[in-house]
């Protein structure tokens, strides 16, 4: 079990969420990295996942039957907060056009804009 946390002690937290476009061939040197206790990394989350996913985002909402299967499949190799955006850009499109449900076309728009932004 880790110490108690001194809050006059202060914490040091580093994140890079693509460390090969970041940092290129720079090798951090060792002294650096002993500097942090842990090293946690996230996975880009599988297709299976991603469907997973994207179907919790939208459980809660009125929609027709969507093709959470393939558009999930669209969203492969990005992160997971990509996934959360599309849902909730799904639900923006539909309440902007003063829809209470959420429309395949939604769908399909969110998942064009979440692959067209950069992760």
């Amino acid at each position: 079990m880790p110490p108690p946390i001194d809050p006059d002690q202060g914490w040091d937290l580093a994140t890079v969420r693509r460390p090969e476009r970041y940092l290129g061939n720079l090798v951090l040197r060792p002294a650096l990295w002993r500097r942090f206790d842990e090293v946690v990394e996230f996975p880009l989350p599988t297709v299976r996942e991603i469907r997973m996913l994207l179907g919790r985002g939208l459980k809660h909402v009125k929609s027709e039957p969507l093709p959470i299967d393939e558009m999930g499949t669209q969203l492969r190799g990005l992160p997971h907060a990509a996934v959360e955006a599309t849902a909730w850009t799904a639900i923006r499109i539909a309440v902007r056009d003063n829809r209470n449900a959420v429309s395949v076309e939604d769908l399909t728009a969110a998942v064009a804009a979440t692959k067209r932004r950069r992760w």
